[in-house]
């Protein structure tokens, strides 16, 4: 063996024990190492011996991908969510422009009935674009309601609110 090829073989291959240690550090960094780890041992990998430099780079792989699924799930759900909510809000804007037309119309703390209620609000949209139902339910109090998500009225999913 000649003194190159010996000082090669027992150099080792520090690109790829290098990765493997920053994938396992990857670990305890809740993934922010994973993807430096897969990329020093896939470096590794075109040097001998390659066992810790496979290892990384499987430990940065797999963990990488881990990271990505929980991030692809959690930013996907932050957007239904938010997507939820914000027609929520865009109703209770819309409740309260209606609630001004019906206190434009109540005459002595008697409430409009039903036509003329109605026709004061029907321009009047929630959150998802549908018209709010105007309901007197005595001489002074009525109720808003919005038909909700599915956009039909007395369903589940309707916001409702009551006026004195």
């Amino acid at each position: 063996m000649t003194q190159q090829t010996q000082s090669q073989a027992t150099a080792g291959n520090s690109m790829g024990t290098a990765g493997f240690i920053v994938s396992l550090l990857g670990i305890v960094t809740v993934g922010i190492l994973f993807p430096i780890g897969m990329i020093l041992s896939f470096l590794g990998l075109f040097k001998r011996p390659r066992g810790l430099a496979i290892a990384g780079f499987i430990i940065g792989l797999v963990g990488t991908l881990v990271i990505a699924v929980i991030l692809a799930i959690f930013f996907t759900v932050g957007f239904a969510v938010f997507n939820f909510a914000k027609p929520l809000v865009v109703t209770e804007k819309a409740m309260g422009v209606a609630r001004a037309d019906i206190a434009d119309v109540t005459t002595g703390g008697i409430m409009p009935d039903d036509f003329v209620g109605q026709s004061r609000i029907n321009s009047v949209k929630d959150g998802w674009g549908h018209t709010l139902r105007y309901h007197r339910t005595s001489s002074g109090s009525y109720e808003l309601r919005s038909a909700g998500h599915d956009g039909v009225f007395d369903t589940g999913d309707d916001d409702v609110n009551y006026y004195p």
